[in-house]
């Protein structure tokens, strides 16, 4: 998975309301623009675009980054043994 931003999302922590995890603020032209350079990704996946909110390594930050994930092909026993013969006794 590449890093990658979201452009127009600030993540910020809200510490003193425990039940909210996260705020997050929107420019909406900035996440427009977002928006439209990942829409062939949006269409390969059924309309969904998956950000996920993180914390820093220090834990003082929250950011939102870009998910852009795909499940590996099912790999056959054919593939693994291309020369493998279909006629071997075990």
């Amino acid at each position: 998975m590449a890093k990658e931003f979201v452009n127009g999302i600030v993540a910020k922590d809200v510490p003193q309301l425990d039940w909210i995890v996260a705020k997050l603020s929107f420019n909406v032209e900035q996440f427009k623009e977002f928006l439209e350079s990942k829409n062939e990704q949006t269409k390969n996946n059924n309309g969904w675009l998956i950000v996920n909110v993180l914390r820093s390594k220090a834990g003082d930050k929250i950011y939102c980054q870009y998910d852009d994930w795909k499940p590996k092909e099912p790999v056959s026993a054919a593939d693994h043994s291309p020369d493998r013969q279909d006629d071997m006794p075990f």
